[in-house]
């Protein structure tokens, strides 16, 4: 009775032993936890050591004979010359970027000719959401085109549409181009589809190789609702406009050029009466 009992004291203080704060860390899920805790705190973990290959004597060699380049000091503004000059041959010297601009020239620039092209600029949006839009202006023979505005400023030097690129693409924003005939039913269309898509801003376009903005855009386009008339009435109102007061300028000047030279005549003729009325 007395060795059961004895084993029964021993086993008791086997088990609360275990549970002793200080063999805590002996009992595997807290040497677990432990580890844990030590890689969040951010802790280096030891790896296996793998030296360079060769021999002994072909690292040391390798490492004897490295070079050492001491710091060259180079003035600020200098460094940014030299990173200019980089640049620039690097762009020059590029084989993709001559791909770009012969592609930019071939689908961008050669379609614009006899072509109207509308400028839009693109506001925050998802993708699908200009896939029902790119569908309405299909189905009307439209559609967009786009390309990086470097690559069109470049490839516009020495064309038509260098003017175009310079002042109404003088901004880096990515736009995209709705290209279309030149008439104004496909430009009323397209602003009509247009103007009810809230990522999508008119910046202006280019029709029949002519620049135009927004407001003359909105009357290019009225005139398909108007009519045979309304075009009529319209071009005489231009023509009354501009070549109006050009003939009103022009009759100006030459009624003050022949008073001015009857004037002078009146004069000579005066003063040669006078003189030979004093030689009589």
């Amino acid at each position: 009775m007395a060795v059961e009992t004895k084993s029964q004291v021993l086993r008791y203080l086997r088990i609360t032993k275990l549970f002793n704060a200080q063999a805590m860390n002996q009992i595997p899920i807290f040497h677990n936890i432990r580890f844990c805790l030590l890689g969040r705190t951010g802790q280096s973990i030891r790896f296996r050591y793998v030296p360079d290959p060769g021999t002994l004597e072909q690292r040391l060699f390798r490492e004897v004979t490295k070079a050492v380049i001491p710091p060259i000091n180079v003035n600020p503004v200098e460094q940014r010359l030299r990173r200019q000059e980089e640049n620039r041959l690097r762009q020059e010297n590029n084989p993709y970027r001559n791909f770009l601009i012969e592609r930019a020239k071939e689908d961008f620039l050669k379609p614009m000719n006899n072509n109207m092209v509308l400028v839009f600029q693109q506001l925050c949006h998802k993708a699908r959401e200009m896939v029902p839009v790119k569908n309405k202006l299909f189905l009307k023979d439209m559609h967009f085109k786009g390309f990086p505005l470097s690559i069109l400023r470049e490839a516009s030097k020495g064309t038509r549409y260098e003017m175009f690129t310079r002042y109404m693409l003088h901004s880096n924003i990515p736009n995209t181009y709705l290209f279309s005939e030149p008439t104004p039913e496909k430009c009323r269309y397209a602003i009509n589809i247009t103007k009810k898509v809230h990522f999508l801003l008119l910046l202006g376009g280019i029709v029949d190789y002519r620049i135009m903005t927004v407001q003359q855009l909105n009357e290019f386009a009225a005139l398909s609702s108007q009519g045979l008339d309304g075009a009529r009435s319209h071009l005489v109102m231009l023509l009354e406009q501009n070549r109006g007061g050009q003939i009103v300028q022009d009759l100006n000047y030459h009624q003050s050029f022949i008073v001015n030279g009857l004037k002078k005549l009146y004069d000579e003729t005066k003063n040669s009466n006078e003189s030979s009325s004093s030689d009589s």
